[in-house]
């Protein structure tokens, strides 16, 4: 009886954060891990603790960024305690994957080398339980990760030699994935690979890089069907609105192309206000969204998705 009566009081503080109720869930989750310390499996600590962790990283998105995100890191860490490599390796990497988003988030923040090189360190702790021959999938989303975490640290530093790192590992992650069995995981890769073009673009050769962030959007879409994937492709709509969006801010290559120029950059005004409109019909909504003939921005450097990341 005591025992299902933990497990109910578990379910409601997992409930609580699914609805997005993350200060109720942390006290939840506080509060069992302090009043049955002694009567909760390793598993069940383990996973409190995550939960936890991303309540306060959620949270960090709207109160006290770097206090919430600290505490996520360090709630995180506690879970590792309980989650070992040997016995549960998935969720040993999901956490360490948790981690380097919240690692991320802080060099986005505070702007610190640091930060960005601890991201990369636990993305690549959780790449090394992720087994590639049984599941390839996850293998390659983990790759991409990965290759998130260079391009937030270029964004930081502009030093090229990260976009580098971050395209060979998407360029790996795509050696593992047959496009007819995991189109979805090709897709994510493709799209990665495209915002780290927009990345690039924010700095130098801006059409050039915009133009092959556009490439790489349109193919994911090729992969990553309305009916099929509706987020995703909301999500990969919204990109190519920025990488139009981008387009719209260079300059004519000369005098005499300075007519021509606004009618260009009238016709990718016009392609970004349909891009966002079709990421806003599916459902898109993100503070991030930005209006067409705004400047558009590639602060953030986390996946598109978070994928695998609920098998706890």
């Amino acid at each position: 009886m005591r025992l299902s009566h933990i497990a109910s009081e578990i379910a409601q503080a997992d409930s609580l954060l699914k609805r997005k109720r993350y200060e109720t869930a942390m006290k939840d989750y506080k509060y069992v891990l302090d009043a049955y310390d002694a009567e909760l499996s390793e598993q069940d600590k383990g996973h409190l603790n995550d939960a936890l962790g991303l309540s306060y990283l959620a949270l960090s998105d709207t109160k006290d960024q770097v206090e919430n995100l600290n505490l996520a890191i360090k709630a995180f860490k506690s879970s590792l305690i309980y989650r070992a490599p040997d016995v549960f390796p998935e969720l040993y990497g999901i956490t360490w994957k948790h981690i380097g988003k919240a690692h991320e988030a802080l060099g986005a923040r505070r702007k610190t080398e640091d930060d960005f090189t601890l991201a990369i360190d636990a993305y690549q702790k959780a790449l090394s339980v992720q087994p590639v021959d049984t599941d390839p999938e996850g293998y390659a989303i983990a790759k991409a990760t990965l290759g998130g975490a260079y391009r937030g640290f270029y964004i930081y530093s502009k030093d090229k030699q990260h976009t580098a790192l971050a395209f060979q590992h998407y360029e790996e992650a795509l050696g593992v994935l047959n496009r007819r069995e995991y189109p979805e995981g090709v897709g994510l890769v493709l799209v990665e690979i495209g915002r780290t073009y927009i990345a690039l673009a924010e700095y130098s050769r801006r059409t050039g890089n915009s133009q092959n962030a556009l490439k790489e959007f349109k193919n994911a879409l090729k992969l990553l069907k309305a009916k099929k994937f509706p987020s995703q492709y909301a999500r990969v709509n919204k990109y190519i609105g920025d990488a139009y969006s981008m387009l719209t801010q260079t300059k004519p290559r000369n005098r005499r192309d300075k007519a021509e120029h606004a009618q260009r950059v009238y016709r990718w005004q016009t392609k970004a206000n349909e891009a966002y409109k079709v990421a806003q019909n599916f459902g898109f909504s993100d503070e991030t969204m930005v209006n067409a003939t705004k400047k558009t921005s590639p602060r953030s450097s986390t996946m598109t998705t978070d994928k695998a990341d609920d098998k706890k």
